[in-house]
């Protein structure tokens, strides 16, 4: 019976780990066919090879088959775990969630269901928590047992009855935290500041109450700063961004995109303490205004978002290409521009690609500006792989030129938003006789692999045309929405609580 079971699951889902039974041996198979224990067949090693290719949300299930089991999941399973997450049921769409995260979550009621599974967790490094409400029990019966937690993420929590500074004592070993949308202000990045002194990795987006107050005392071993949507003060910032120079902090990565950042104009500028930048993303004046290329030669991304400011016109423009691509970024192998509506030229679009040669990835977004002349210049980028247009006017002829020039790009991405705006009610030129002219190339081009991706609300097809055979080496894919599905809802929840 219990053989039959275990082969049901795997041909449920696992058919190509089927082969993890092979392990048993025919003649073992016979000498034990009258026994009605699977444990006498499978010993320990196959059992956890076999368990090895189910997600988590099915192995507790099968803890249920015997005490033996039992035993053996919660000791090789759960105790050797790196990183656990955990979610509310009612909340299991979240939209934190990456698709390959849902195989390996708890998806419980409350945080009673937690508790009988705690002593098996104590290996964790990597914790992540959604729409779960953190009170006492979090710290008491949980936190205090995980001794080696180096990452910690939060999304959509809430706080009961819990002093801050209680909460962050057990966490002092923390490299990595990520807090998003928890409705924190400048007190909590106090006491950040005050017990995390390892700190390499800080996320506190969508927290609009923090105005940077505070930050300038973050530690030195700052690597990652990510502030989305915040409230910033615009001398907060550039205090915080010398303070961690001063002090020896070599900061890679600084994400400043859709912030609403405040404050008085200032003279401050701290392009010279960000020389050690390998990744950044912009979006307001404060920041673009007092940036010079010089001090970035280490950067490896660039992503320019534009913002408005009330009655004033667009802040990315020639003026700013013109000063910040002066020199060549040799190390740049990301570049993303999004504006709306954009005053870049054809002019300044091509000297931003003469300073950026070296570039892998290129993503355009809404720049109504430009022609399909300056669009042809992208055909010279001879190391791109991935190219994305979202919102930009493009004919069959620069497509194909692009794909034929580019001969290292493997990834095309063309998409379009459909709402209000200068884009909606205008013919586009790209039409479906690039798809024919695509299959071509491909065909007579076998060394060749692409994969293209086009929005069918931007192009669309005349099904009643039977299309040539589509080659081996081009994946085509014509989407109706740019929109995809969130994870499964699984309409029962596994119970935790299991009592031999």
């Amino acid at each position: 019976m219990y053989l039959f079971l275990l082969a049901c699951l795997f041909r449920r889902k696992y058919n190509n780990h089927i082969m993890a039974l092979s392990l048993i041996k025919s003649e073992d198979c016979g000498e034990y066919f009258g026994r009605k224990n699977i444990n006498d067949i499978l010993v320990e090693d196959v059992l956890m090879e076999i368990f090895h290719h189910f997600s988590l949300h099915e192995i507790f299930p099968m803890r249920r088959v015997c005490r033996y089991w039992f035993d053996l999941i919660n000791k090789n399973v759960l105790k050797n775990r790196k990183e656990l997450i955990i979610c509310l049921v009612s909340y299991s769409t979240n939209k934190y969630f990456r698709r390959k995260d849902i195989r390996e979550c708890y998806y419980v009621v409350n945080y009673k269901k937690l508790l009988p599974v705690i002593p098996y967790h104590e290996n964790l490094q990597i914790l992540k928590v959604f729409n779960f409400m953190i009170g006492n029990w979090f710290l008491t019966d949980f936190i205090v047992h995980i001794k080696q937690l180096r990452s910690l993420t939060m999304a959509e929590c809430t706080f009961s009855k819990l002093s801050l500074s209680s909460f962050f004592q057990p966490l002092q070993n923390l490299t990595k935290l990520i807090l998003i949308n928890m409705g924190i202000g400048d007190e909590f990045v106090r006491q950040i500041t005050q017990y995390l002194r390892q700190l390499e990795y800080l996320n506190l987006s969508n927290n609009s109450s923090i105005s940077g107050k505070y930050m300038d005392h973050l530690p030195s071993t700052m690597k990652v700063l990510i502030l989305l949507f915040c409230t910033l003060d615009i001398h907060n910032l550039y205090k915080c961004i010398e303070n961690l120079s001063k002090n020896g902090c070599q900061l890679e990565v600084l994400n400043l995109k859709y912030n609403s950042i405040g404050g008085e104009e200032c003279d401050y500028s701290f392009g010279e303490h960000i020389h050690h930048l390998r990744e950044i993303k912009i979006s307001t004046k404060h920041i673009v205004k007092h940036f010079t290329n010089e001090t970035l030669e280490r950067l490896e991304k660039l992503v320019i978002h534009e913002m408005f400011e009330r009655g004033d016109g667009p802040i990315v423009s020639d003026l700013f290409f013109q000063s910040f691509f002066r020199i060549p970024f040799i190390r740049l192998k990301n570049l993303h521009l999004t504006s709306l509506p954009s005053k870049i030229g054809d002019e300044m679009f091509a000297q931003c690609l003469s300073m950026c040669q070296n570039i892998e990835s290129l993503k355009l977004i809404a720049l109504s500006t430009l022609t399909n002349q300056s669009l042809r210049l992208i055909s010279e980028l001879k190391s791109l792989r991935f190219l994305k247009f979202d919102n930009i006017r493009i004919d069959n002829d620069t497509v194909m030129k692009i794909i034929k020039q580019c001969t290292n790009l493997h990834t095309f991405v063309i998409d379009f938003k459909e709402k209000s705006g200068d884009f909606v009610g205008k013919s586009y030129d790209l039409n479906e006789r690039f798809i024919f002219d695509c299959i071509e190339y491909f065909q007579h081009h076998s060394e060749r692999k692409m994969n293209i991706r086009i929005m069918r609300s931007l192009m669309p097809i005349n099904h009643n045309k039977q299309l040539t055979c589509i080659p081996d080496n081009l994946n085509i894919q014509i989407l109706k929405s740019k929109y995809v599905l969130g994870p499964p809802i699984y309409d029962d929840h596994f119970d935790l609580r299991i009592n031999y």
